[in-house]
């Protein structure tokens, strides 16, 4: 089985109180991962697999029991997004158990107003006929 890991050094995220921020530097995208989305980002990195994460979820308690269908189709769309990324199995990190919480549907929220922003690179973007910033675009056709 593959290990999931952040897909760094693409993608960068802060925890906040009930909410996960994750930015998608190459595309310029944000994300708003809340409910047992933040759960499941704590347990990244920790070279577990996506079965071995939604065990360890579903030991928080009864509600989480139920809830293995929500954290794969999640766990996909993190995939799907390039947010995530899979890995050959390391040996397995040691990683704090996330808090025990009850139960909210894992959820993800994408924004894409601030891709042009987002995307420009202040120290390498820069051309001599061209000045600086350097924008490349960005959008569906330069992907």
């Amino acid at each position: 089985m593959s290990a999931l890991r952040i897909n760094a050094p693409l993608v960068v995220a802060e925890l906040f109180e009930t909410e996960v921020v994750v930015i998608h530097l190459e595309r310029g995208t944000y994300y708003s991962l809340t409910g047992a989305a933040c759960q499941v980002w704590a347990l990244l990195g920790g070279g577990l697999d996506a079965e071995a994460l939604v065990r360890s979820l579903g030991a928080l308690g009864a509600d989480w029991a139920g809830a293995a269908g929500d954290l794969h189709a999640f766990i996909e769309e993190l995939l799907a997004e390039e947010l995530v990324r899979l890995e050959a199995p390391a040996p397995a990190a040691s990683i704090a158990a996330p808090q025990p919480a009850p139960y909210q549907a894992p959820r993800l929220e994408k924004f894409t107003d601030m891709e042009e922003l987002i995307a420009l690179d202040p120290v390498h973007d820069v051309a001599a006929n061209e000045g600086w910033p350097l924008r490349t675009p960005v959008g569906p056709e330069t992907r």
